[in-house]
């Protein structure tokens, strides 16, 4: 028997215990050029080898892995599938079939192609020496089989399966039939075997012969022999029992001639089987499907009209006989493009090989190997759909030595590193024994290099795995011993990367230039590029230099402003000849040292009380100030002082201390105890000449460590009231009175916000609140971008929006509209109807029916029913009881936590029972507070509401710190005294605006259309 294949050629190196393979060249011109290649001695005829490489055609890059097999018998290459060759499975699944048989498998890459509804393969296979599915009817699909000592055939192998028996009436029949493929009308006759399933999965009415195996297997170029036990029309699946076949074809087939000869069968009748194929494949042991030539006698045959670039899989055969199975990545821009065929066949000719054929792809491109040392295998690719995809079979390289225990090589991990000069690399052993299983690893180590130059191990007091590279630029090999065992890795030492990337402690990329706060310390991390790949190195690898008198900077570049820059400078890293340079801009930082937002301290010492004030009248940011309430006693020692606990320690001098103060005019003053370097000082803040807010600042000596009171002087009136707000230290030059820019958009589900100040170099997350329709919504946020996933899917009209608090209290509110999904749309594009749906008969063509429609699918108006409609009223002019209600649905007020609250409303009676709870809530929270009238307090629940008493309703639930503008509507003199403190925010965030003719009409009453526009504006 002759073997039309090429034979690998011995040589006295196969006989070394570890076998160094070829050299690979570094440059492609297929691919373009080469950017890194990565080589694993996995055993001493099999080498695992990584590349990458970049295209200046697409711009991008391609990766390939692959394995590089010398068959010498020992490990051989095998083909697995499922349970049947009938459904497709996963590559670990059928790795974990071959390591319960015995095997030990090295490697593994995705087969045939297949049909992905039943997972059956499209071509040929042999498994055990046994066909088990028969070769494809596409004249262009080859073949790949696998003899037992390991030698590889590519072509066809011309297998014919015929059933040849005699009929009733004298004559010889032979009728040609496929092997284990899926019955349909035009597929002809087809023969089953156990080995397809427990069924022939037959879903057409069918014409099926059950045999009795005689004698023989489905083998190449032998016979099998069977009887028939039963045979007639099925309309479902056919069993396949232990020690039968089936031979089906379908009822309604266009081969009718074909039919009525193969009905001619009987029961009792002997069926002779044949599997004639060329000879070369007679010892064949193993055998897959393929697709497409590649290379034939080294040239490229490849299909020239493929022109898409996809994930592919192939096998080449080399001139020596030894075998490449190979994988490239694609379809993953950033990472892999893929090649076409015709580009694969000329890189598997750069490789070396002579002959090649593609196998499927896409998808299914699909590599496992086990590291040596390692108990599993790990995928190696990167597949396109994210993970492998489930294939009807696969081809693995394995060995059925059994394990010998004791570690007989030891493995580098990892195995090949490009390095920075001076970077470390800490290196893990693992070890296996001659059979190629984990071994225990050696207790005794020892490590070493092929050359001093390239560096050495356990330097600077390392561990002795840790290697440090040299400072010139080579390649090398690290080594590892260990009681007659060894092993190496590939070392690359790079002195000057071809670029330096700077990173924040977070890992995210710096623009050209980075804010840092005066007095604060800011991590710069370096990451070297190296042929567009990042290598290993550390931040001590590189010059780190400061120009400019902001700051200094350490080894590891970590930088410290100065308390007092008031400059800008840069940056520049350096490694070799490479640099880069970040421009650094030094801006003040305030911290916040008190808010008074805790409820905390309250103080009472008869002259004085010092309390947590919630009327927002009196509070500048937030929801509480610090309320001192005072009266002093003259006595003979002269002026008394009120001193507040807002003591307050500093790690560094700060510039100054800034606070808000709500002044009485009463002339007394203002300071500041303060412990510097030099001891204890007390510095004036103000004199509080003055009525309403005005903001304080206090520079601070040089030194100080720390702030221990804030006094009150008595220069002026023995008593009175002050409010403080916000206290805050800063270092270097902040006052920040402005609030934040804040942007907000929403495109299908996903929301996306950017926030910046104008001085805080970075907000805290917990200064952002996002809602969705005024409930709390989780996000991601790196410091600048916000970003969520909305739960929106109902298609109705939503809003969502993000509030930002900065460092000194600022508050910026950002809010969108999603509009409800079209449910009907007009020929024209017009919309005639959406998801919102259309609650309310008087609203549909009334200006504020999105207002009013969203406040019903929120459940916060119900509107009022008129027979069988529902009417809003969107004209009629709100209730003081309508609005209380509305508003407590609208803050999502839990009704039982006001149960207890006492209504001491002279006109209580008058209030619905249905309400009650709801105006407890509104009264027991301070929204509403009642009318006094003849000394009793007066709810007047049927009273019409006025606009400026809705405002301030409303501004009682928001915290202060919105940017207040001057009133400049033509009626702003009319607005009372106690709305102005609630009016203002409301007007500045546009949630309040005034009428055409230029009047903000305060004393007008608000109708529930204009309630419903206000409520919808908030959320």
């Amino acid at each position: 028997m002759k073997r039309n294949t090429l034979r690998r050629r011995a040589t006295a190196a196969l006989l070394a215990a570890v076998m160094v393979l070829g050299p690979v060249t570094s440059f492609a011109a297929t691919f373009g050029t080469q950017l890194e290649q990565k080589n694993l001695e996995m055993t001493e005829t099999i080498r695992l080898t990584n590349e990458s490489w970049y295209s200046t055609y697409l711009d991008d890059e391609i990766v390939e892995n692959y394995v590089t097999y010398e068959p010498d018998g020992d490990v051989v290459p095998v083909v697995h599938y499922g349970n049947d060759i009938y459904g497709a499975a996963g590559m670990s699944t059928v790795i974990g079939y071959a390591q319960e048989a015995g095997l030990n498998v090295i490697a593994a890459i995705n087969g045939d192609f297949f049909t992905v509804d039943n997972g059956v393969a499209t071509g040929l296979v042999i498994k055990e020496g046994i066909i088990r599915s028969s070769e494809s009817t596409v004249a262009n699909y080859n073949s790949v089989g696998f003899y037992d000592d390991g030698e590889v055939i590519i072509g066809r192998s011309g297998l014919q399966t015929r059933a040849h028996y005699t009929n009733t009436s004298g004559a010889a029949i032979t009728l040609g039939m496929h092997l284990n493929k899926q019955l349909t009308q035009a597929s002809g006759i087809v023969l089953y075997t156990e080995d397809y399933n427990d069924t022939n999965k037959a879903t057409i009415p069918s014409f099926n012969v059950v045999l009795n195996v005689t004698d023989g297997e489905p083998r190449i170029n032998e016979t099998m022999t069977g009887v028939v036990t039963a045979l007639g029309g099925s309309t479902t699946a056919t069993p396949i029992r232990e020690g039968e076949v089936v031979i089906s074809m379908a009822s309604n087939t266009p081969y009718t001639t074909t039919l009525a000869q193969f009905q001619t069968l009987r029961v009792g009748d002997e069926v002779e089987f044949t599997f004639e194929a060329d000879e070369e494949w007679e010892d064949v042991e193993y055998a897959v499907g393929a697709g497409y030539k590649l290379l034939t006698d080294g040239e490229n045959v490849a299909p020239t009209t493929d022109k898409t670039r996809a994930p592919r899989t192939a096998i080449g055969i080399k001139d020596d006989g030894s075998v490449i199975f190979y994988t490239v990545d694609g379809r993953q821009k950033g990472y892999s493009q893929g090649t076409y065929q015709s580009e694969l066949a000329e890189r598997l000719k750069e490789l070396g090989c002579v002959e090649a054929v593609n196998l499927d792809g896409g998808g299914s491109t699909g590599m496992r190997a086990l590291y040596p040392g390692d108990v599993n295998t790990s995928l190696i690719n990167k597949p396109s759909a994210g993970s492998l995809r489930a294939c009807a079979n696969y081809i693995l390289l394995v060995t059925d030595r059994e394990s010998r225990g004791s570690a007989e090589y030891l493995h580098l991990y990892p195995y090949s590193v490009t390095m920075l000069a001076g970077a470390k690399q800490e290196f893990t052993v693992k070890a296996t024994d001659r059979a190629h299983y984990a071994a225990e690893v050696p207790y005794s180590l020892s490590f070493d290099t092929d050359s001093r130059r390239l560096g050495g191990f356990g330097e600077d007091g390392d561990d002795d795995n840790v290697f440090t590279a040299g400072t010139r630029e080579m390649s090398g090999l690290v080594e590892v011993y260990g009681r007659g065992a060894y092993g190496t890795a590939e070392v690359n030492v790079v002195e000057s990367p071809t670029s330096i990337r700077v990173t924040g402690a977070s890992g995210a990329v710096l623009g050209s230039t980075v804010a840092v706060a005066a007095g604060d310390t800011y991590d710069f991390n370096a990451q070297a590029i190296y042929k567009r790949k990042t290598i290993v190195s550390q931040d001590d690898c590189y010059t780190w230099e400061v120009n400019g008198d902001i700051g200094e900077i350490d080894e590891n570049g970590v930088f410290t402003a100065y308390t007092d820059a008031q400059n800008n400078g840069s940056i520049t890293v350096s490694a070799g000849d490479t640099s880069t340079t970040i421009k650094i801009n030094v801006a003040g930082r305030g911290e916040v040292l008190d808010d008074f937002e805790s409820g905390e301290p309250i103080v009472e010492n008869g002259d004085f009380v010092i309390y947590t004030n919630d009327q927002l009248a009196y509070v500048h940011n937030g929801m509480k100030s610090l309320g001192m309430t005072y009266e002093f006693e003259i006595t003979t020692e002269g002026a008394l002082t009120v001193s507040a606990p807002v003591e307050a320690e500093f790690d560094n001098s700060p510039s100054a201390v800034n606070f808000w103060v709500y002044g009485d005019n009463s002339g007394n003053e203002l300071s500041l105890t303060v412990e510097t370097e030099d001891g204890i000082e007390e510095l004036s803040a103000a004199w509080l000449d003055f009525t309403g807010w005005r903001q304080i600042v206090v520079d601070l000596p040089k030194g100080t460590e720390e702030l221990i009171s804030l006094d009150l002087d008595m220069y002026g009136k023995e008593s009175g009231t002050i409010y403080l707000d916000h206290l805050m230290v800063s270092y270097g030059k902040y006052l920040d009175n402005t609030s934040p820019t804040v942007s907000l958009s929403v495109n299908g589900n996903a929301l996306t916000g950017h926030i910046s100040d104008n001085l805080d170099t970075a907000i805290p997350k917990d200064n952002l609140k996002l809602t969705l329709d005024g409930s709390p919504v989780s996000f991601s946020y790196d410091g600048a971008a916000v970003k969520a996933a909305l739960n929106i899917s109902d298609g109705k009209t939503h809003r969502a929006a993000l509030i930002v608090t900065d460092t000194s209290g600022n508050i910026t509110r950002k809010a969108v509209t999603i509009s409800a999904a079209a449910t009907e749309v007009a020929e024209d594009g017009t919309v005639l109807a959406t998801a919102d749906g259309k609650p309310f008969a008087d609203t549909v063509n009334h200006w504020s029916n999105i207002f009013d429609v969203y406040l019903y699918n929120r459940n916060i108006a119900s509107g009022t029913p008129q027979g069988d409609q529902l009417y809003f009223n969107p004209d009629t002019n709100i209730t003081r009881l309508e609005f209380a209600v509305i508003v407590v649905k609208w803050l999502g007020l839990d009704l039982n936590d006001y149960t207890n609250v006492e209504l001491n409303f002279a006109d209580r009676s008058l209030i619905p029972s249905w309400a009650d709870a709801y105006v407890k809530a509104a009264y027991g929270s301070g929204m509403i507070s009642g009318s006094l009238s003849n000394g009793k307090l007066y709810f007047n629940p049927q009273k019409n509401l006025t606009r400026q008493e809705a405002m301030t309703v409303i501004g009682k639930t928001m915290a202060r710190g919105y940017e207040e503008v001057e009133l400049h509507f033509a009626d702003s003199d009319q607005v009372a005294f106690w709305a102005e403190p609630y009016v203002n925010p409301l007007v500045s965030q546009g949630i309040i605006s005034g009428s055409s003719n230029g009047c903000l009409n305060p004393t007008a009453y608000l109708t529930k259309a204009q309630v419903a526009s206000i409520i919808f504006n908030l959320n």
